[in-house]
């Protein structure tokens, strides 16, 4: 399964780490809080040769093509700042 994931802080960190060892499961991207940014998912993000995604509003139509591109199945979102809109 190809997963987009949003995520902050630690209860994130936990969650990617749990899917990353599970080879049933794929990380496309994962999409960090545009203030200031997890430095510690930038580093799995470029540790693990994963697309980092930081953006002010994952509602604007250029967002929404880029993770549309990226073809993924399901998106994961822990403690993230911001909430898609019905579109």
């Amino acid at each position: 399964m190809k997963i987009g994931f949003f995520g902050d802080g630690p209860w994130s960190h936990k969650a990617l780490d749990i899917i990353l060892s599970d080879p049933d499961f794929e990380i496309v991207f994962i999409c960090i809080r545009n203030d200031p940014g997890d430095d510690y998912l930038k580093d799995i993000a470029k540790k693990n040769e994963i697309h980092l995604l930081q953006h002010e509003n994952i509602n604007s139509q250029e967002f929404i093509r880029e993770i549309t591109m990226l073809n993924t199945d399901i998106f994961v979102s822990l403690a993230f700042n911001q909430i898609f809109r019905s579109e």
